[in-house]
């Protein structure tokens, strides 16, 4: 009776998992309420989100995106542990390649209105908020551009407007390139100004700035020079102004002598009235040509 027993159970294990299936073929609703949550962008609601960088093969995607309330600037929170994967990648990726630039633009439709009162503009007001995110997470911010918003229609989801800004990666070659200390020295300069018969030196915080980073290039190239020349309005006599002019030339000189700049390294000279920069028609453009200029020869 034994064998006959277990060749009944069988049979009816395989009599139960035939009837599952034509069951599952016959109602598909069934089949799916016994599986997985179907995600909501497969659900007929296009909630995914697709952050890619095609010219460095990189990708980042989830079907779940933010939602925004119509008019608002601000995401819905908490985000899903898929999201923040998303942006993390991204603000990964983003540190890892310096030659990169995200640039995010901020969506909104055309009948929302901007319930964001700092900001005049809802799209950049959503752009901002994401920029806000990643810099959070570790991202660059100097790095990441917010652009004016597209006005354009917004899938929605439970009355909630999906995603609200594009992504997208660019070269970073429009960066201004890195100019080398030399160049940045000879290229600007200190102008100081002195009333009439004046001979007091007060430099603001950038002239410092600048005076200080001559005097340590001088020091570590001994065979440069910095340059001083005194100028003068057109009031006076030609040999006076040339006087004058030179004499101020010869105070900013010792001056820089005071602050560590060898005598050799210092060239003087005054050009008098020759090289106005204003009209000396008024007196404000005399005060503008009554002045002594320091820059790298």
């Amino acid at each position: 009776m034994r064998p006959i027993v277990i060749l009944l159970l069988v049979l009816l294990f395989f009599w139960l998992i035939g009837v599952s299936v034509c069951h599952n073929a016959t109602c598909p609703e069934c089949a799916v309420a016994k599986g997985a949550v179907i995600p909501a962008a497969a659900a007929g609601s296009d909630l995914s989100i697709n952050i890619d960088d095609q010219d460095l093969n990189f990708t980042s995607a989830t079907a779940d995106n933010l939602l925004f309330a119509n008019s608002s600037c601000e995401y819905t929170t908490p985000l899903s542990s898929e999201l923040q994967t998303v942006f993390k990648n991204t603000v990964q990726h983003l540190t890892d390649n310096s030659e990169r630039i995200l640039s995010l633009t901020g969506l909104y439709e055309s009948e929302e209105t901007n319930g964001c009162d700092d900001v005049a503009d809802l799209g950049i007001a959503r752009a901002e908020q994401v920029k806000q995110l990643l810099v959070q997470m570790g991202a660059p911010e100097d790095r990441i551009e917010i652009e004016a918003s597209d006005i354009r229609d917004l899938n929605e989801h439970k009355d909630m407007l999906v995603g609200g800004v594009d992504y997208m990666f660019r070269s970073n070659e429009e960066a201004a390139p890195v100019v080398s200390e030399e160049v940045a020295l000879r290229t600007d300069k200190i102008i100081l100004y002195f009333d009439t018969n004046e001979q007091e030196i007060n430099l603001t915080d950038d002239q410092r700035n600048y005076l200080d980073r001559l005097i340590a290039y001088l020091e570590q190239n001994p065979e440069e020079k910095a340059s001083v020349t005194g100028h003068t309005d057109d009031r006076g006599n030609d040999e006076w102004n040339m006087r004058l002019s030179r004499k101020r030339s010869e105070f900013v000189r010792d001056f820089m002598i005071e602050q560590g700049i060898l005598n050799r390294q210092i060239t003087n000279e005054g050009i008098g009235p020759d090289e106005p920069i204003e009209s000396n028609a008024t007196e404000e453009g005399r005060a503008k040509n009554r002045r002594v200029e320091i820059t790298l020869r």
